[in-house]
């Protein structure tokens, strides 16, 4: 008579099991990061204490400042310019039944990495100069300014840092290094800064700025001409919101087959 676990010692010793066993378990790990960890986030975002995107947003702003960013030169009557202009628009948006899950704040930096735009988490918006400077009209740069407006909109932001901040989770648990929450989500802000969105949040917020421009200015042609404008003044260095996909090219693409449609209706 066999022994009663002698079918577990055969699987045990088995490398055909290893293998599967391990196929499974990567299946499952890659499953977890692909699908798991991006659906929490965006689950774990609608729990959060609006103190958290907040704290974090001054942090990831204050650290920026101290690394990356100088004050702005342009001259004060232009940021106020912009500024003034940008929140007429939002009081639009929102007399039209518009949401945010913090209020907008515009802010302006120098940065010598040249165009770029950044949300953070507490509803800031930051442009650099060179990407002010770059514009030709006040609707190309507002069109930037709108597509910034939808990563606040749906929070883009605090799902990104939560689920790099998962990541940095997991990591900590394999290796049993640890660090304070906050100081997570502060790093993890940071990060996305210099590494951008997913395909998903910056096409996401590409249809956003589109139907923002349709409503206040009735047209995206501006937005268009903003994407051509930062291609050709970044000389091979496209800001990371540019950068990421979809293709700014296949953007440009969507935006003059959507103008053509509209056209002609």
């Amino acid at each position: 008579m066999s022994r009663p676990d002698g079918w577990i010692t055969r699987m045990e010793n088995s490398s055909r099991v290893a293998v599967v066993s391990t196929v499974i378990l990567i299946l499952l790990m890659s499953g977890g990061f692909v699908y798991g960890i991006p659906w929490v986030s965006q689950k774990a975002v609608m729990f959060l204490p609006d103190t958290v995107a907040t704290h974090v947003g001054k942090q990831v702003l204050t650290t920026l400042d101290e690394k990356w960013f100088e004050p702005s030169e342009l001259p004060l009557s232009q940021q106020q310019e912009v500024r003034q202009r940008f929140q007429s628009h939002i009081d639009s948006l929102v007399a039209d039944g518009e949401a945010f899950p913090s209020p907008p704040n515009l802010v302006f930096r120098h940065w010598d990495g040249g165009v770029n735009a950044f949300a953070l988490s507490n509803g800031t918006i930051i442009v650099t100069d060179d990407i002010v400077e770059a514009m030709v009209t006040p609707a190309q740069l507002d069109s930037v300014l709108f597509h910034e407006l939808g990563h606040v909109k749906y929070e883009h932001v605090m799902q990104s840092v939560i689920r790099a901040s998962l990541l940095s989770v997991a990591v900590a648990l394999v290796t049993g290094e640890s660090s304070g929450v906050i100081d997570n989500l502060v790093g993890a802000g940071v990060f996305l800064f210099s590494n951008g969105y997913s395909r998903d949040n910056e096409a996401e917020a590409d249809q956003y700025a589109v139907k923002a421009m349709l409503r206040i200015y009735e047209t995206t042609v501006p937005m268009q001409e903003m994407f051509k404008l930062l291609q050709a003044s970044s000389s091979g260095h496209m800001p990371e919101w540019l950068s990421t996909h979809p293709d700014i090219n296949a953007r440009i693409e969507a935006l003059i087959t959507f103008n053509e449609s509209t056209s002609e209706n």
